[in-house]
């Protein structure tokens, strides 16, 4: 938006009165259609903007306005060139490092109050309510992973038809001299044996191991008997391949 004092007969807006010299309010919105050229870094109005100096109204002589550009920008830091963002965080204690997140939909503004000078003289926050709101559902988040659950482990005389639900996230059943016996974690892990769930779907998001994909290869169409000749044949022709006697 673009404010200043300009000639109240400019544009297609019917003015409820006027100041003595013909013009608009001197924090009046100008209300004439204009484009943001970047690369001139200019601002281009759809028709001439002006205004009449002196008092007299239309018989005044033709004066420049005093305009005010109201528009958005992002910040710098001058001496990073790095943006400046909003931050809302939480202490948890400890000396372990601080722990970020970057959310592109969380974003205060910043609105600059001008004089009738054109001088900056405050400023006001902009959507400060929800960018808070949305900010705290995303550190709640974070803190979820920190929050210590009450966990449960028992052990039950015979086999049980337990299924790891999410609550439940391990069940061990066993076969022994003191008879069948079933063993279940609620909220924790009781066999320090096996790899934890984190671990074990780090491995399952890895890709193949190429030296094992290929050993199980060389069993299916080399190793067992009844191999065709178009098996054999491929098989033969694997780098460093050396036929099995």
């Amino acid at each position: 938006m673009v404010y200043g004092s300009v000639a109240f007969n400019i544009g297609s807006v019917v003015w409820n009165g006027t100041n003595a010299d013909g013009n608009t309010a001197p924090l009046g919105k100008v209300f004439v259609p204009f484009d943001v050229v970047p690369s001139e870094q200019m601002i281009v109005f759809d028709e001439p903007v002006y205004a009449w100096a002196g008092t007299g109204g239309v018989q005044g002589q033709l004066d420049i306005p005093n305009l005010v550009l109201e528009t958005g920008c992002l910040i710098e830091n001058p001496e990073t060139n790095q943006l400046v963002r909003w931050l809302n965080s939480i202490a948890l204690g400890g000396t372990a490092p601080a722990e970020w997140m970057v959310r592109d939909d969380v974003g205060v503004g910043v609105v600059g109050q001008y004089n009738a000078g054109s001088a900056l003289v405050g400023f006001k926050l902009q959507d400060e309510a929800d960018a808070q709101s949305r900010a705290q559902y995303y550190i709640n988040g974070m803190l979820q992973k920190y929050q210590l659950p009450g966990s449960l482990t028992r052990q039950y005389a015979g086999i049980m038809p337990i299924d790891p639900d999410g609550l439940i996230q391990q069940v061990t059943w066993s076969v022994g001299p003191g008879g069948p016996t079933t063993m279940a974690s609620a909220n924790a892990e009781h066999a320090a044996a096996i790899p934890d769930y984190p671990a074990r779907r780090r491995a399952e998001n890895l890709p193949p191991n190429k030296a094992a994909e290929l050993a199980n290869l060389t069993d299916r169409l080399a190793g067992g008997p009844g191999a065709s000749s178009q098996a054999k044949l491929y098989y033969a022709s694997l780098p460093n391949y050396r036929a099995p006697r």
